[in-house]
């Protein structure tokens, strides 16, 4: 008999404290998920945040919920992101997923959304009917150097199986590029950018960003943005400890570090603010505002790709996307994508359809990921 039990956060926290956790054969949460859900400015004590599915007293399955807010004009809807699907390989097909999403869905009266999806995850959702696209937003994908090893094995097993000659291959087509990075990053200066880095968004970002956050739907603030740079899902690790192999989503990696950065103006005026994650040999930028200087802000994003050596960049934002299009600039190749986000009917019918929504490239749970 399938019973499915139900944590708000608080329970979750004595939860990832417990033997019956460090016993777990599959762990549901990470110690450090569980606290940055605890430090997250929008959950409430009540909000229902993780769903076990349990089979004669074993884990077979679980879902988590971010909860958060989508603002419209003066109003704010509580709604809760789908971020965290997983079935025992040996149960699925058998409908746990179905009612562990039946589960959230009651609990959370029908408010959710969900982005950044895998497709077996997708897959549960359509056959629900209860999701409608609420925005599909157009990004691109840079490639600043060659790494094949990591971007074909997981399309097929046959790229798994000559992963290293594609390690060797990225090691030799890379030489070259070190020297033409060597070349661009004394073409690029940023010597006449005055900017710096910062480990935490302060009253003058905070008040920078007040105004331009009106037409967004999650509007992260200075203590959403905080949490976000002190709580992160996933922690630099070399290599994976006994609780990383026991779960199934991103917890750590070789590399994961979030750059803040404020640009300044001749007059010490701040003009930009802008989180930059890199995660391996990946650049993405999840929060970015600016006055009227891209330009800036795309020579700061160069620097960071040819300095770190990173090999590939992810944006959504339409202004850099556009950008990036129409100048020429020094990746080796540029890519269209896209980003789609759905809410349920139920959260859809409370939002006006004539009123233009934007999103930040980090909003739901993508900056943790």
């Amino acid at each position: 008999m399938l019973t499915i039990k139900k944590f708000t956060i608080s329970v979750i926290i004595e939860f990832v404290f417990s033997e019956k956790y460090k016993k777990l054969k599959n762990i549901p949460i990470s110690k450090h998920r569980a606290l940055s859900y605890l430090k997250n400015p929008r959950i409430s004590s009540s909000d229902t945040v993780m769903f076990l599915a349990y089979e004669n007293n074993e884990l077979v399955g679980y879902r988590t919920i971010l909860p958060d807010y989508f603002y419209q004009n003066n109003n704010k809807y509580k709604i809760g992101w789908l971020s965290g699907n997983w079935v025992k390989p040996e149960k699925r097909r058998t409908g746990i997923s179905t009612k562990l999403f039946n589960a959230a869905y009651d609990e959370w009266d029908g408010n959710l959304a969900y982005t950044n999806y895998a497709p077996v995850s997708k897959a549960v959702y359509d056959k629900t009917s209860e999701f409608v696209k609420f925005q599909s937003i157009k990004g691109l994908r840079a490639y600043n150097r060659f790494n094949f090893a990591d971007l074909l094995p997981p399309k097929s097993s046959f790229f798994q199986t000559i992963k290293p000659f594609l390690r060797f291959s990225d090691f030799i087509l890379n030489l070259f590029c070190d020297i033409r990075i060597i070349v661009l990053n004394n073409f690029l200066s940023v010597k006449n950018i005055k900017f710096e880095y910062v480990n935490f968004i302060d009253d003058e970002i905070t008040e920078f960003i007040k105004n331009k956050i009106d037409k967004e739907v999650c509007r992260r603030s200075q203590k959403e943005l905080n949490r976000i740079i002190n709580y992160p899902w996933i922690i630099n690790q070399a290599i994976k400890d006994n609780y990383n192999k026991r779960y199934h989503f991103s917890s750590t990696d070789k590399r994961f570090n979030n750059f803040n950065i404020k640009i300044y103006d001749d007059n010490e005026k701040l003009i930009a603010y802008l989180m930059l994650t890199v995660r391996n040999k990946r650049l993405s930028v999840p929060y970015c505002y600016y006055d009227n200087n891209i330009n800036d802000v795309i020579k700061i994003i160069y620097k960071h790709m040819l300095n770190m050596h990173l090999s590939m960049l992810t944006v959504y934002n339409n202004n850099i996307v556009k950008y990036l299009r129409n100048h020429s600039t020094p990746f080796l190749f540029k890519k269209k994508i896209f980003r789609n986000y759905f809410i349920t009917k139920e959260a859809n019918s409370k939002l006006s359809d004539n009123q233009l929504f934007n999103f930040q490239d980090g909003d739901g749970d993508c900056v943790f990921t």
